[in-house]
């Protein structure tokens, strides 16, 4: 979401104004920050749990989405499949996560 908002601040300003980066509440150094503070904590936290390559694909998956020469969300069929993808990696890890149990792995069967 951070990086879509940094790649698309010159429509957001006129479609989305009230979007923080579009409304100057923050500025695009500081989003930058963000995003990337984001990113150092979430793949710090994930390389103690098994599902450190789920992180990192839907990392790839967002960046694909948002940021060229990619920037599938220019193509409907690809925007979709990405915005599932990175869904359902993240519905797959919730109930790991509410456990907070390491153990937990994609495709295992909750007990």
């Amino acid at each position: 979401v951070g990086l879509n908002q940094l790649f698309d601040l010159k429509m957001d300003k006129i479609n989305k104004y009230q979007l923080p980066l579009a409304s100057g509440d923050l500025t695009v150094r500081t989003g930058i920050m963000i995003v990337l503070v984001s990113l150092a904590l979430s793949l710090y936290l994930g390389v103690a749990h098994p599902w450190l390559s789920t992180l990192i694909g839907s990392m790839l998956l967002g960046t694909a989405y948002s940021v060229p020469p990619l920037r599938l969300k220019r193509y409907v069929l690809l925007a979709g499949i990405s915005v599932m993808g990175v869904h359902s990696l993240t519905g797959l890890l919730q109930p790991c996560v509410l456990r907070d149990d390491a153990r937990c792995t994609i495709g295992s069967r909750a007990q």
